[in-house]
């Protein structure tokens, strides 16, 4: 894991060139603690820098930018390829040799040997890099088919920068910086910015499963955008025919496999634990491919209704791992939130930022790298709103419009509070805010209105510069029912532009690499060849996963309800962020560019507990502190 940038098509001289890239490492050098490097050709206008966070191969060896053995090919890589020791056997069949044992060095002689896009397809791994073809003047940019690492690029007639996060092109003055107002757009609808979008309207996200190539002749930057993996093409009408003991050891078997490729380190090694089926999972798996136990981490709250940590040290006790625990404090989280617009770069406003990283700052002071169970819930249908279209849904089309407001407005009436104390009353974790998602999705016209409204925070949007209308990507495939068809769009926007956003930012910010087994496109394929059945079946989620898991945890550790990975947000802007978030809401009515009505008519009606806004409060005080951390910039 580590930061990448580069430029091509400068107008500098080879010392202001040399600052360019040198700045742009600085800004990234939390992401590559280890060590750093620079390769740069004033003749062809183009240069690369690389800052190292050192995983495999801890030698010169595994040193970028690196160049393949006939120095046609210069790289810059970000992430992990899992599957580098079985490609650098199949090159050494062929007569190729190496100095070291990096992953890089095997993408080097990989592309020595085949197309760009052929290499693409023997990738197993999380990556992003760039690659500059000095025999055909041409750079290619890639990025992984889950998108599990970021990369960004400016691209104008005649230079083309990019880079891991956008810290690295805040210290370059030719690139223009206007926001993109249809981002803001999206992201008050979903509290994140979604690719190919970014901030800035003039920098964009480089979509996962693709990649860019630019040639640059006659002082003339030419770009192409391919997709050499898409999932949508990857799910087929018919779906595999396994019985239900098939299924479960087919995947049993396959999760094995990549677990064991991802333990493959030569830095410490270990594991996040939450008392979920997804990292229970994992850390299960890792035990039993594993020699030695697995050192686990996980969060604490002092409040008891989001506290994890007890279930957690059980089922850790159960496993045999050494595990370590952090309680989250509103000290902890009050010192963490002035850090958030730095680390995340843009507007981000997804609340379980905070206990993830803490939890990756408590991880990195015990091992470099870290095993979690992000993508269980996307592609094993794991999230409430899954049930909710698998099982309410299909009876909520059939009733009358009129009869579904009717309801609405009736369930409605009742208040935050009364949610509350009901949902403590069936022991159902955040009932409030789990009942506004599900009234909002409630009276929906068709299934992607309905999916729209189960997620958006703001609608209208509270900022006034309305751009047209960004609306959610959601699928067409007309044979998927209508959970696929929400599982599906989860997979192609929530999980790349929000979960994977979090994490890495989170984990890169402490240098700490994060690996996500569920997110191998192996055992995606996998997932998508079951039958929905497999994954949601008698009111109960991840169906395949909880009998998976049967064979090393008893079934009573799962029982209950399902708690994420959540913060008391609700109570601590009541409580002890209250001055903070007024202050800033303060600053956000005053301005020209909001409609103060709505955010104050929030605003006062979650300070009194008669709704819960946490989220779109949220969203307003991520975009506000992130304006203001730009300005003093």
């Amino acid at each position: 894991m580590c930061g990448i940038a580069g430029i091509l098509g400068t107008k500098k001289n080879d010392e202001r060139f040399r600052l360019c890239l040198q700045k742009m490492g600085e800004a990234l050098k939390h992401r590559g603690p280890d060590g750093e490097g620079l390769w740069m050709k004033s003749n062809d206008r183009v240069g690369f820098v690389h800052r190292r966070l050192s995983i495999h191969d801890l030698s010169s060896f595994g040193s970028q930018p690196m160049l393949s053995p006939s120095e046609r090919f210069v790289i810059v890589l970000n992430g992990e390829i899992y599957n580098f020791l079985e490609l650098k056997k199949e090159l050494e069949k062929e007569g190729r040799q190496f100095k070291g044992h990096s992953d890089t060095e095997v993408l080097a002689q990989l592309l020595e040997v085949f197309s760009f896009e052929d290499v693409l397809s023997r990738l197993v791994g999380m990556f992003a890099f760039a690659v500059w073809d000095q025999k055909d003047k041409i750079l290619y940019l890639a990025r992984d088919r889950m998108g599990e690492k970021p990369l960004y690029y400016f691209n104008s007639a005649d230079q083309f920068v990019f880079g891991s996060e956008l810290s690295a092109f805040r210290t370059l003055d030719f690139i223009p910086f206007d926001l993109d107002e249809q981002a803001i757009e999206l992201y008050f609808e979903r509290g994140y910015i979604p690719a190919p979008h970014s901030i800035y309207y003039s920098i964009r996200k480089l979509m996962p499963g693709h990649y860019l190539q630019i040639s640059f002749k006659e002082n003339v930057l030419t770009s192409l955008d391919h997709s050499y993996w898409s999932l949508e093409n990857k799910i087929s009408d018919e779906r595999k025919n396994f019985s239900d003991e098939e299924a479960v050891e087919n995947l049993d078997e396959l999760l094995k496999i990549i677990v064991k490729q991802q333990l493959l380190s030569d830095v410490p090694l270990g594991a996040f634990l939450s008392s979920g089926i997804d990292s229970s999972m994992i850390v299960a798996t890792m035990q039993s491919v594993s020699s030695t136990p697995a050192h686990t981490y996980t969060i604490g709250f002092h409040e008891s209704e989001l506290n994890e940590a007890p279930r957690a040290a059980k089922i850790a006790e159960r496993l045999q791992t050494k595990h370590t625990e952090l309680y989250l404090t509103n000290e902890d989280a009050l010192n963490i939130i002035p850090q958030l617009p730095q680390v995340y770069g843009e507007p981000f406003a997804d609340s379980s930022q905070i206990p993830t990283l803490l939890l990756s700052k408590l991880t990195r002071k015990h091992v470099t790298v870290s095993l979690s169970g992000d993508g269980g819930d996307e592609i094993f249908g794991g999230y409430n709103r899954h049930l909710f279209f698998a099982q309410v849904w299909p009876k909520l089309e059939m009733l009358p419009s009129g009869l579904k407001r009717l309801m609405q407005r009736a369930l409605g009436n009742f208040s935050a509070r009364q949610w509350a104390k009901l949902g403590t009353w069936i022991q159902i974790p955040q009932l409030e805010h789990k009942m506004e998602k599900f009234l909002n999705a409630f009276a929906s016209e068709d299934l992607s209105k309905a999916y729209l409204n189960s997620f958006t925070l703001w609608n209208p949007s509270p900022f006034k510069k309305r751009a047209s209308d960004p609306r959610a990507f959601f699928p067409s495939h007309k044979r998927l029912s209508a959970v696929e068809k929400v599982m599906l769009s989860d997979t192609l926007t929530y999980l790349p532009d929000d979960i994977l956003v979090k994490v890495d930012r989170a984990t890169m910010t402490y240098g700490l690499e994060s690996r996500s087994p569920f997110l191998d496109h192996r055992l995606v394929e996998f997932a998508w060849s079951l039958p929905s059945s497999m994954k949601i079946r008698k009111g109960s989620t991840k169906w395949i996963l909880r009998e998976n898991l049967k064979k090393y945890l008893p079934q009573e550790f799962f029982q209950g309800s399902k708690r994420g990975f959540a913060v008391p947000l609700d109570q601590w802007l009541r409580g002890p962020l209250k001055e903070w978030a007024n202050d800033l809401i303060s600053k956000a009515v005053r301005s020209e560019h909001f409609d103060a009505v709505a955010i104050e008519k929030k605003w006062g009606e979650h300070l009194s507990g008669e709704k819960n806004w946490q989220n779109p409060i949220w969203a307003i005080l991520m975009f506000q502190s992130w304006k203001m951390n730009e300005q003093i910039k």
